[in-house]
């Protein structure tokens, strides 16, 4: 084995990390990303250029993430002019071909799978001064759901965790790390969307730029050398609803066919009843959590609990190597216990490795409630390197329990995510760091229950459809559609009618969609011809599951071998190889160094939260530290008239509230609260902002108020108040609806149904009435902006002195806070101040 030329160590259960910050000659320079999205469908080039600069020959080895869902069907070594095809071989067949060509000093080349969204590739004798690119091809499917298509491109390797003896080295994802600020490979990516209707589309991750060429939307990123650290997402929707049902067919000429089919079930009743359900959320926060993940992680985690209805129970379980919970027991939905949970989630932090099997253990050994609805709800970045195990535990320990994931950070482990959910018939959401957290917790609470349709069969009607996957057919939940790929056979075209059957809340369900499976299909390239792999490659997920629960898995790795062969695909036993004769000079270009390529961190994480001995952020302890002692907080200093006071009466009884009402007037505070106020204005005024550095330097009012509101949403109490205060409360009900949001839409749904019940019923006051009539849209804008004008005038304060302190980033993400200020229960001027905030920026100068 040759040496490589990277020194590097193994670390039992940890990472594997260059012993000194010394890199080697690294060949590889750039990777570029172009993908094709046709409809449902993507096709992708990736292009890998390494440039040889040292001295002597070496080899590299790069390990490197794609997404779950490729299908990879073409791989080409490009060496000078001359061009190597790649050879789909089984996989130690092409490994074997390999090292003998490697070993005889000829050009080549081989790429294999490691997990199903880790990939390796070899280079053998890199000649000094020469130029090699690598372009691998491959079909994916974009996943649809909620009416948005979202294609996720990962561009970095997430360091796993390997528990004591495990399989360690590059291979197993414990890669070489650069050291922090060190100059790396770069990154350039091409998206052009062909949908066939105007496209609403969103970017996360990079920076982009947006175009149109010939009726297509192309996404490019910003920066053509960007630093490939993070997911790459864009999420586009069609206009109309062309996608809600629809099918598409390919076949070639003597071969069976591959069809698509879409449908998202139209006008299904909601549940009668909302089932209690107990909440027990298994929340990671492991080393590689560090940085912005364990903050945006937290603040997800404040965000589901004011999403839970009144009758849930809840429980918390922060893992590293060692796991910890909340409470012996899950504990109800009240006041007392959302403030003992939101002191136990601040005291957080990364450390440690992932231990998640702990976790899961943990929880499912809670006492059970048999009237409530289990759910297990993840908060992880997934990072690590034994997903068979942890997926076989969950499997074994489930009983009947629901799975949620939320996979948090620049670069998350989707496999083991979207396999954490699968198996326990939920949902996963994804949350970047910097992205808002709301939708994805909105989503969740609209489908953390029982599904909406449930028990579902097809019915072909009579085509001679085969296979089709996923089988059995998943529960769906709201906004989820069916998406199902079969193989079909006949001698002649087929026109049917597909039958999709299942029970609601309510009874039967039944819709129906004419479908076309022609004979054969016209000679397309790119995405369409890839149907049938499409198909196989789904068929091998289903055998890799089957094999990872079964006793003896010969059956399904054969037969998976066999598939993988026919339809030419990488997998876990094919490789693809590329090799060139030999030179006649080819002794003297043989390699004695191997290079293992290192990749750059994460986005938002920390070098020192992969080193070994990582500073423990929390106390140590047993596997189980079992209950927290209560740290209540003291109850609020204001009562429920509180600073926001008594002076706002006076100016909206002065007012005509119909719907042209345009202002209102300013009058002076009332004596009683005068002396609070002016000295509230003196400590806000002197307060300087605690806020973590701003990652932007220009922060837009749109951001402003997205990031004024998500402090919002996640500080209200049990209640449905904020600060037992009705004008803050009134305050922050305006401020969400000015911004879009009411009881039945937006992201904050749970929310102002707690905060309309709450403020009915207090005692009347002009201002309720005003949060009252605004959230049932009878109040005009510049009427519902002008209390918060008002506000800020009584108090001697500008809006400019409102965003300078506003707090981006960290556990006050969004909030307008003094230094002195619990962002976890704010009083009544933080959140009057963070609601006008929301209500004026971008609107008022």
């Amino acid at each position: 084995m040759r040496p490589e030329l990277m020194s590097e160590a193994e670390l039992p259960g940890a990472m594997l990390l260059p012993r000194d910050a010394t890199l080697p000659p690294v060949p590889l320079e750039h990777t570029e990303i172009a993908v094709d999205v046709v409809g449902p469908l993507a096709a992708t080039m990736v292009t890998q250029r390494f440039c040889h600069h040292h001295s002597a020959a070496l080899d590299a080895l790069y390990v490197f993430p794609l997404p779950v869902e490729a299908a990879i069907t073409g791989f080409t070594l490009q060496v000078g002019t001359r061009t190597i095809r790649g050879e789909l071989r089984p996989r130690e067949e092409a490994k074997a071909s390999f090292d003998a060509a490697a070993a005889r000093g000829a050009d080549a080349a081989l790429l294999s799978r490691q997990r199903p969204n880790l990939f390796s590739l070899e280079v053998a004798n890199l000649q000094p001064g020469e130029v090699v690119e690598a372009q691998i091809g491959f079909f994916s499917q974009v996943p649809f759901d909620d009416g948005w298509f979202t294609l996720s491109m990962p561009t970095v390797v997430l360091p796993r965790y390997q528990p004591e003896g495990a399989p360690t080295g590059p291979q197993e994802g414990q890669v070489p790390l650069l050291p922090e600020g060190a100059a790396g490979h770069t990154l350039s990516m091409r998206i052009t969307l062909d949908v066939g209707r105007k496209v609403e589309l969103e970017t996360q991750g990079f920076p982009c730029d947006t175009s149109e060429e010939r009726g297509r939307t192309v996404v490019q990123l910003r920066d053509a050398a960007a630093v490939p650290d993070r997911d790459a997402v864009v999420r586009y929707r069609p206009a109309g609803e062309g996608y809600a049902a629809a099918a598409f067919a390919y076949r070639a000429a003597g071969r069976s066919g591959a069809t698509l089919l879409m449908l998202t079930p139209r006008a299904l009743p909601a549940a009668s009843e909302i089932l209690p359900r107990e909440l027990l959320f298994v929340f990671d926060r492991s080393g590689s959590m560090g940085g912005d993940s364990i903050v945006q992680a937290r603040n997800a985690l404040r965000a589901c609990l004011r999403a839970l209805n009144p009758h849930d129970t809840f429980n918390i379980f922060p893992f590293d190597n060692v796991v910890e919970q909340l409470a012996p027991a899950p504990l109800p939905f009240t006041q007392a216990a959302l403030d003992r949970a939101d002191q136990f989630i601040a005291q957080i932090g990364a450390r440690g490795g992932t231990e998640i099997a702990g976790a899961i253990g943990a929880a499912l050994k809670q006492p059970r409630d048999p009237e409530r609805l289990r759910m297990i709800i993840f908060l992880t970045d997934g990072a690590v390197g034994n997903e068979d195990a942890v997926l076989q535990q969950l499997a074994q320990q489930l009983n009947e329990a629901r799975v949620f994931a939320f996979g948090v950070g620049s670069a998350v482990n989707r496999f083991l995510i979207d396999g954490l959910a699968k198996l326990g018939r939920g949902s996963a959401e994804y949350i970047l760091n910097d992205e808002p957290i709301e939708p994805a917790v909105q989503r969740f609470q609209r489908r953390a229950g029982l599904p909406l349709l449930r028990d579902l069969s097809v019915d072909w009607g009579g085509a001679l459809v085969t296979d089709a996957l996923p089988s059995p057919l998943p529960d769906l939940y709201a906004g989820q559609p069916l998406v199902l790929l079969a193989r079909y056979a006949a001698s002649q075209d087929q026109h049917t009618t597909v039958t999709v059957r299942g029970r609601t809340a309510q009874g039967s369900y039944s819709e129906q969609m004419q479908i076309e499976l022609p004979l054969t299909t016209p000679d397309l390239h790119g995405a369409w011809a890839a149907l049938p792999q499409l198909w196989a490659r789904a068929r091998l997920e289903v055998l890799e599951d089957e094999a990872r629960h079964a006793r003896s898995a010969r059956k399904q790795t054969d037969e998976a071998a066999a598939l993988a062969l026919e339809y030419g695909l990488l997998s876990a036993h094919t490789s693809f190889v590329a090799i060139e004769d030999a030179p006649a000079d080819a002794q003297g270009r043989r390699s004695a160094q191997q290079v293992v390529v290192p990749v750059h961190l994460p986005a938002g994480t920390r070098r020192a939260a992969f080193e070994p001995d990582a500073p423990q952020m929390l106390g140590g302890g047993g596997p189980f530290l079992g209950a927290v002692r209560s740290m209540a907080l003291p109850a609020p200093s204001r009562t429920s008239r509180g600073i926001m006071g008594a002076h706002f009466d006076a100016m909206l009884d002065s007012a005509a509230f119909d719907d042209e009402a345009a202002s209102c007037a300013s009058p002076e505070p009332e004596p009683e609260v005068a002396e609070d106020y002016v000295q509230a204005k003196r400590s806000f005024a002197a307060a300087r902002p605690t806020s973590a550095p701003r990652s932007e330097p220009v922060v837009s009012a749109k951001q402003r108020r997205e990031a004024a509101l998500r402090f919002l949403g996640r500080t209200q109490a049990v209640s449905g108040a904020w600060a037992d205060d009705e004008r803050a409360t009134a305050l922050a009900v305006l401020a969400f609806v000015h911004n879009g949001h009411t009881a039945t839409k937006g992201d904050f749904r749970s929310q102002l149904t707690r905060s309309t019940a709450w403020l009915k019923g207090r005692p009347d006051s002009p201002l309720i009435n005003l949060a009252l009539r605004a959230l049932a849209g009878h109040i005009a804008a510049d009427l519902v902006t002008g209390a918060a004008e008002t506000e800020l005038q009584s108090l001697g304060l500008r809006l400019n002195e409102l965003t300078e302190r506003q707090h981006l980033g960290g556990d006050g993400d969004g909030g307008v806070l003094a230094a002195n200020v619990n962002p976890h229960r704010p009083d009544a001027m933080a959140v009057g101040l963070t609601a006008c905030l929301a209500l004026l920026a971008g609107d008022r100068g």
